[in-house]
Parts: C-alpha cells; structure tokens; sequence
C-alpha cells in the first residue's frame, strides 16, 4: 500500500474526512451516553446518535466516490 503525495491535503480538505471523523465523534458521543445514564430517553438518544453516524460514514462514502474538484485543483 502507498500513500499519496498530498494526503496531508486530503485529510484537511476532503469533505469525506471530515465527515467520517464527524461519524467517529458521533459515536464517541453515543459511547458517553450508554456509559453515563440508563433509562428509557438515553436509549432514544443513543440510537439517534447512531443513526445519525451511519449517516454520516454514507454521506463520507458518498463524497469520497464523487469528485472533489477544489480538492484536485
């Protein structure tokens, strides 16, 4: 596996690594939630935080396969 040249670029700039650390953050935060209380509303919290960072990891799949011209100008 090779890395390229301009990864430091890639990972500021591409909108899918910012949505997939956004996702990552999310689920960090879904974590947080489980540990921190227990009851019937941090349930629904937790599955809308998770819900949320699946969405997050497609639209950072999405915008990884779409081309990001400010990205390769």
């Amino acid at each position: 596996m090779k890395l390229i040249d301009d990864w430091h670029t890639v990972l500021r700039k591409a909108w899918s690594a910012r949505l997939w650390w956004l996702a990552a953050a999310v689920q960090v935060a879904a974590f947080i939630v489980d540990l921190a209380s227990n009851g019937p509303f941090s349930f629904w919290v937790k599955v809308s935080l998770q819900v949320l960072a699946v969405g997050l990891s497609l639209a950072g799949l999405y915008a990884r396969i779409v081309l990001q011209r400010k990205l390769h100008e």
